[in-house]
């Protein structure tokens, strides 16, 4: 049969739609700064290949009679859908050691760039990773407010599965304190959405992302492994700050209704998977030190959400926002220096007001 050949509109609708594409990408790079380097395209590349074999974590295994942990035997990491499979290059990432905290850094960070990035063109030397991270940053502002040295393995762009490409055991052991982590964005692909949303008038493609159920198992694989890395370390999840709240906004003029529900549903999904999995992961860590014979009065397992937080979003006056638009440094979308501030604040106070109890119950381990 003899191909028809494309009309006039019909050419033009196929170049319309590519340069469209195209500029999205273009708008998403230029919202993150254009902050990655090679390498860090590379790891955060490989955390959405889903042709790459998934990495099998420390043994934390439960029960699936009693719903109790057993640490006796591997775990394999159940398998998933090509959307949300966690993915890992044939080797562990190599970052820059020795290290001089052989039983584990006293504060140890992951998570993605709502913990590396922040508003200067000031970097700061990271001796334990390849990715960017930039001075004042939340994690910054907890490591020196509590004086605890801090390996910060977070990195912009990162997903939930770049921590098993990290070799944890490294960074994270018998005397680490503090776990930092906050990932679930880019699972859920929530500043991506917004990226799009206002790109262009009118309502645009709902992207594709994680389900938010295999987020939230993604996260316990993760926490689990950490806590059997580190026994007496406290472990405290963050979660996001809102990015938009009602239904027009002079900073996201292109954004209609429907695409404010649905960039504020995405973030809040990632809230929750983070605030779910730190719960069911406080009844593996309780449960793991009744087991050693512990008499326990804290799981040592936090999460601090943010979605009661109001007022402070794209779509507040400028002194009020947490959010970057168009200042003059740092990543539009992330975070303004009083929201860097606000995260911290709350971080350190929630480890403060736990850290007594903690660390007398943690002594018996």
């Amino acid at each position: 049969m003899q191909r028809k050949d494309l009309s006039h509109t019909q050419r033009m609708g196929i170049v319309a739609g590519t340069l469209a594409a195209t500029l999205i990408l273009a708008i998403s790079q230029l919202a993150t700064g254009g902050l990655f380097t090679s390498h860090e395209e590379a790891i955060i590349a490989s955390t959405q290949n889903p042709q790459v074999a998934t990495h099998q974590p420390t043994p934390t295994a439960h029960n699936s009679e009693k719903g109790t942990p057993d640490t006796s035997t591997a775990k394999k990491r159940p398998k998933k859908t090509a959307t949300t499979k966690t993915a890992t290059p044939s080797g562990e990432i190599e970052l820059p050691i020795p290290t001089p905290y052989p039983d584990g850094y006293p504060m140890v960070v992951f998570g993605d760039s709502t913990m590396s990035l922040a508003p200067t063109k000031k970097q700061v030397k990271n001796p334990v990773s390849k990715c960017k991270h930039y001075e004042g940053a939340w994690p910054q502002l907890v490591s020196a407010k509590l004086e605890l040295p801090m390996a910060d393995l977070s990195c912009a762009g990162a997903r939930s599965g770049l921590y098993w490409k990290l070799n944890a055991k490294k960074y994270v052991g018998p005397t680490t304190r503090l776990v930092l982590l906050s990932f679930g964005s880019n699972d859920l692909s929530v500043q991506n959405q917004l990226v799009s949303d206002n790109a262009f008038p009118g309502t645009g493609p709902y992207l594709p992302h994680a389900e938010q159920s295999e987020v939230e198992q993604d996260l316990v694989e993760v926490l689990q492994d950490i806590r059997a890395l580190a026994p007496k370390a406290m472990i405290v999840t963050a979660g996001y700050l809102p990015l938009v709240e009602g239904v027009a906004c002079k900073n996201l003029p292109n954004m209609t209704p429907l695409e404010m529900k649905r960039v504020e549903d995405l973030r809040r999904k990632a809230d929750e998977s983070l605030t779910n999995a730190t719960a069911r992961t406080a009844e593996y860590s309780t449960e793991m030190m009744r087991n050693r014979g512990v008499e326990v009065d804290s799981s040592g397992v936090f999460n601090i959400p943010f979605s009661g937080v109001t007022g402070h979003t794209l779509c507040a006056a400028d002194p009020d926002r947490f959010i970057l638009n168009h200042e003059n440094v740092g990543a539009r979308y992330h975070y303004t220096v009083p929201g860097l501030q606000y995260v911290a604040k709350a971080v350190v106070e929630r480890y403060q007001a736990e850290a007594k109890l903690w660390e007398k119950q943690s002594a018996k381990l």
